[in-house]
């Protein structure tokens, strides 16, 4: 697994949306992929069978990571129901110039939790609307 230099340098722990955002992600994944190593071979040589064996591990690995308890599918893809899920807006205010981030919900065992009690988001053209009818295809 590989990341960014960016990621790991230059920003506060405890702030930082790279860690908040990225790193916990990595981490989690570093973890998993040590317990599938661990329960397709817990002890001795590695068999010759390690890759599959490491593939069906999937199915019995469960633990609780930086990001929610994690789990798998049956495909060996991370289980969605098993992460929480942040959504935001980026908005632009026009009087500072500058972006902001407004936490807006979060997916959390199987659900969607809205921080002011219900769906609030701000599509392009500053509308709280859904925005299909301004959106156009191209010429």
């Amino acid at each position: 697994w590989s990341s960014t230099e960016e990621v790991f340098s230059n920003f506060r722990i405890n702030t930082s949306t790279s860690a908040r955002d990225i790193a916990t992600y990595m981490y989690d994944a570093v973890a998993a992929a040590g317990l599938l190593a661990c329960a397709a071979a817990p002890q001795g040589p590695l068999p010759a069978s390690f890759g599959t064996d490491f593939y069906y591990a999937k199915n019995r690995v469960k633990y609780t990571g930086l990001t929610g308890t994690v789990t798998f599918d049956e495909n060996g893809d991370r289980d969605a129901d098993s992460a929480t899920w942040n959504l935001g807006n980026i908005l632009f205010n026009n009087v500072s110039g500058e972006f902001h981030l407004e936490d807006k919900a979060r997916f959390k065992q199987g659900r969607w939790v809205w921080t002011n009690g219900e769906r609030d988001l701000i599509y392009n053209y500053r509308s709280p609307g859904d925005p299909f009818e301004k959106l156009q295809p191209p010429p």
